[in-house]
């Protein structure tokens, strides 16, 4: 319990420091930070992402996918404070933003890159999304997420079980566009993509197949690729009508998350939950 406190103390006070400063030294700080501190705070978290990178894809050099995971990982935490001035300097650029026209919408992520921009992107283009999250079991991480993401979102909604109402009627009533990640964690880990094992009947993927089919919604697949430094390429792939049945739909949901987590596995956040 005191470590538990102590780390939210620390964690707490390195990124309001980064808040304010500049995005190059942040980015410094940041990597130091996974260098130097990552194994020593999250040693079991470290532990368990290396035993998944190196069954999930043994072609890579060991340590210097793990060098880019816990990278990711520090430097994805530190900016979120900073979300506005990533996109004022034009460090998120866009791919595919044609494909957000449609309404309603559903965009569809996972958790690459910093995942954190995808919302910001789908703002400067006009489709600002109904915005569904899982808040953090630390209430500090919680508020600065609301805080960093509100201005680019139509409506923040955290998960609840009337959730699937709520959306239903942004996309069918508002004609809106929503913004969903299919890699939520649930009592297996991540629920998608299912990377060898048994794919996932339920959750959010569950839920996005039965929203498009019920609101006659295309979904858009999203994802970030992070470059040199705070640089991120957001890409949006084109629209697809997902098919009526559910089974048939989640099947094509999760091909499409495993198209985009496999080959970026080092920057995906959740491979420490993979099991």
């Amino acid at each position: 319990m005191l470590r538990r406190f102590a780390l939210m103390a620390l964690d707490r006070s390195v990124t309001a420091i980064m808040a304010h400063a500049p995005n190059a030294v942040a980015n410094r700080v940041a990597g130091f930070v996974a260098r130097r501190l990552a194994g020593k705070l999250y040693p079991r978290q470290i532990a368990a992402a290396r035993a998944g990178m190196v069954a999930l894809r043994p072609d890579l050099p060991l340590d210097a996918a793990m060098a880019t995971c816990t990278d990711n990982m520090a430097r994805s935490m530190m900016e979120v404070p900073r979300l506005r001035r990533l996109l004022d300097e034009g460090r998120v650029r866009v791919h595919g933003a044609e494909h957000l026209a449609a309404r309603p919408l559903i965009v569809a992520g996972v958790h690459l890159g910093n995942w954190e921009v995808i919302a910001p992107a789908m703002w400067l283009h006009d489709a600002a999304p109904n915005f569904v999250y899982e808040p953090p079991l630390n209430p500090y991480r919680h508020a600065q997420a609301v805080r960093a993401r509100k201005p680019f979102t139509t409506r923040l909604l955290p998960g609840s079980p009337t959730i699937t109402r709520t959306l239903y009627r942004a996309l069918v009533e508002e004609r809106g566009v929503m913004l969903m990640f299919m890699d939520e964690i649930r009592e297996h880990g991540p629920n998608a993509p299912s990377l060898g094992r048994a794919r996932p009947d339920r959750g959010n993927v569950s839920t996005i197949a039965r929203l498009a089919r019920h609101a006659g919604a295309p979904v858009v697949m999203a994802h970030v690729v992070r470059g040199d430094g705070p640089v991120f390429d957001v890409y949006f792939a084109p629209a697809v009508t997902l098919p009526d049945d559910v089974a048939e739909a989640i099947a094509v949901l999760d091909a499409a998350a495993e198209a985009r987590v496999r080959p970026n596995l080092p920057q995906w956040y959740f491979l420490h939950a993979w099991k």
